[in-house]
């Protein structure tokens, strides 16, 4: 789990490598202590609000992530996705692009999370 600024696959904010099923709660501590603080950082650089592209995930709990928004300075805006429309979500392409390294080194590699560490150079 990632979020993304901008529209290039190294431009990844506050990566998570996880394995088990995704959960509301794990989702929204991803979201208020590692992905807002990000957000934050940007905004306070730029001067602009983020917008926060979410798809209709049943963890996506679109009260609560947006009342985590407004105790933050900053107001980052949420746009929800209509179900099914994963072609509008920017960072579906990004997925793909990992996807891609991840088969081209796959030989090199002993597990799919030791992949991700090293694209994300956790290592």
């Amino acid at each position: 789990m990632a979020g993304q600024i901008g529209g290039k696959a190294k431009n990844l904010i506050a990566p998570l490598i996880y394995n088990n099923t995704m959960t509301s709660a794990l989702f929204e501590t991803w979201f208020e202590q590692m992905l807002l603080p990000c957000l934050n950082n940007h905004t306070k650089q730029t001067g602009k609000p983020c917008i926060i592209i979410l798809d209709n995930a049943r963890f996506h709990r679109m009260k609560h992530l947006q009342e985590l928004i407004n105790n933050t300075t900053y107001k980052h805006i949420i746009l929800p996705l209509p179900p099914y429309s994963s072609k509008l979500n920017p960072i579906e392409q990004t997925w793909a692009t990992i996807k891609r390294w991840l088969r081209s080194h796959l030989s090199e590699l002993d597990t799919i999370e030791e992949g991700l560490k090293c694209y994300f150079g956790v290592w």
